[in-house]
């Protein structure tokens, strides 16, 4: 029972660490974006209204979120959900690409891993873990409850009925 339970727990804090993450958005040159990199990029007013009819966009401070596919003609080509397909119980998202001319980029953000609120989390999930481990493991070492005294027992009664 107990390599049960710690194999258990090895897989749900490797599965935390693996699948979760605490991300950030960093400066960086629009021509510095690679092929396949998620980045975070701010546009004018009149760069937004190209797509807002595809992808929603705040009013005030006009931002597309996605994938760098590549350049065209000066032009950024970026891999964007415009929605969320379910399917069974799997959720897909349905991508398209956007034009964004080069003179309609205000700034470009890449996204990157922040190392120190990752370690904070990876902490705080560790510690759980191990107090939830600590307290299964002292309630396995603890003795079973006395059987009660056959003296003190009330006898039952049964009454057959029928036959």
């Amino acid at each position: 029972m107990r390599g049960t339970t710690a194999r258990q727990a090895i897989c749900t804090v490797a599965t935390l660490l693996l699948s979760s993450a605490c991300y950030r958005y960093v400066p960086m040159e629009t021509a510095a974006a690679a092929p396949g990199e998620p980045v975070r990029v701010y546009v004018t007013q009149a760069g937004a209204e190209d797509f807002r009819e595809v992808y929603e966009v705040d009013q005030a401070l006009p931002r597309v979120r996605g994938t760098v596919v590549g350049r065209d003609a000066g032009d950024l080509l970026l891999m964007v959900e415009v929605a969320r397909r379910q399917v069974g119980f799997q959720a897909v998202g349905l991508e398209q690409t956007l034009r964004i001319p080069e003179g309609e980029i205000l700034a470009t953000e890449r996204r990157s891993l922040n190392g120190l609120a990752t370690s904070a989390f990876v902490g705080v999930v560790a510690g759980g873990v191990a107090a939830i481990l600590s307290f299964i493991l002292e309630s396995e070492g603890e003795p079973a409850p006395p059987d009660p005294d056959p003296d003190l027992m009330v006898p039952l009664i049964s009454v057959p009925v029928g036959r």
